[in-house]
């Protein structure tokens, strides 16, 4: 179903900041009021990615991959989401300004509209309030590779709860003059799972020599010195009371494998005792008891800066692919109660398959599961 900007969002206008550049992330924040027990729905879009919370709550996040003439929306249910009265909508998105292999360069932008029933009762414009978003580094990055674009830097020292309306620094959007047709996704959007085992199969301390240029290269040169203990042989997480570690050396570091490759969103659950940086490695598999992070040049890495005490954080703006984790905490005390990857599953159904012969079972349900995962990448 096409549907051109004349017959939807007639109020709405592409907004950003007053320049864009490339691996630019931008917050956005608008209020609106509830007031009858209506359905509320949300029609967003976004170049290039977006993550969008009411009241402080996740809704969604990931634009699906469209094109500069042919951009598609999503509408989202966001009745359970709202409460009777003033309620507040943050939007966090991503500009990648360049080609890669899976993205096409257009303007950067954002466009939405909430409707209680058939009326728009808040919609994106010059009033919508816009800022450089803090936490996540915009400009200059290391390239996962030419055909995955970006890596990110996200730095939790800045956080200011900006998603529940406590953020400063806020101003007015900026019209951007983006021409396209809107289409609906033509698919269903993805779920995302968090609830599975992981387990962790190294756990111990690390050194570093000398200070490279890139976290894959800082994570590829360090040397890791396991740690048993008598109940690090089989630690399994989320762990409740948490799973101390500690290092007498630059830091701690730990290796959580999700039993199987998936595709989502890093997560994160831990505590320091003081700021930290953190270097997160992924990968396929382990080479000498490690993710290989730094392949020819390209990066399979990313980093965090941690603020003191808990910190419980997820990388909704980017999706990997991996089977292994490997977290580096640039501390000499750290208690870990979850790192896994949240899971983004499009909605299937798969039919019956006649295969009972042990490796040929086992081959069909590994195609399987390749085949959900290169899905859930792409969409």
């Amino acid at each position: 179903m096409g549907l051109t900007m004349e017959k939807i969002f007639n109020k709405s206008k592409w907004i950003w900041l007053k320049e864009s550049r490339c691996n630019q992330y931008v917050d956005f924040v608008d209020e609106f009021a509830v007031e009858r027990s209506e359905s509320l729905k949300l029609r967003i879009s976004a170049d290039t990615n977006y993550a969008v919370s009411i009241n402080g709550k996740l809704v969604y996040a990931g634009q699906y991959p469209d094109y500069p003439h042919y951009k598609i929306f999503d509408e989202i249910d966001i009745t359970e989401c709202c409460v009777k009265g003033k309620n507040y909508l943050a939007v966090l998105c991503v500009y990648v300004g360049e080609d890669t292999g899976t993205y096409y360069k257009s303007e950067a932008g954002l466009i939405y509209e909430i409707l209680s029933g058939e009326d728009i009762i808040a919609y994106s414009g010059p009033k919508t309030q816009s800022r450089p978003d803090s936490n996540y580094r915009s400009g200059e990055m290391e390239k996962i590779s030419p055909q995955l674009g970006y890596t990110y830097l996200y730095d939790a020292r800045h956080e200011d709860d900006w998603q529940n309306g406590y953020g400063t620094g806020f101003h007015d959007s900026v019209p951007v003059d983006k021409k396209c047709v809107l289409t609906l996704r033509p698919v269903e959007r993805l779920y995302f799972e968090k609830d599975y085992s992981v387990v962790l199969r190294s756990q111990g301390e690390y050194y570093l020599l000398s200070r490279e240029s890139t976290t894959a290269l800082n994570i590829k040169n360090s040397f890791l010195k396991h740690t048993e203990t008598a109940d690090s042989l089989c630690v399994s997480l989320p762990k409740r009371d948490g799973y101390e570690i500690r290092s007498a050396a630059t830091g701690c570091y730990v290796i959580a494998d999700m039993s199987e490759e998936v595709a989502g969103f890093v997560y994160l659950d831990f505590e320091v005792e003081e700021e930290t940086e953190v270097w997160i490695g992924f990968g396929e598999h382990l080479e000498d008891l490690r993710v290989r992070s730094e392949i020819g040049g390209r990066n399979f890495a990313v980093t965090y800066f941690a603020h003191k005490g808990r910190n419980v954080w997820c990388g909704y703006m980017r999706r990997l692919g991996l089977r292994y984790l490997q977290v580096m905490y640039a501390c000499r005390k750290v208690i870990l109660y979850d790192c896994r990857i949240i899971k983004t599953i499009y909605p299937v159904k798969e039919l019956p398959a006649a295969v009972t012969d042990g490796l040929s079972r086992k081959i069909y349900e590994n195609g399987v599961r390749t085949l959900r995962n290169c899905i859930a990448r792409a969409l």
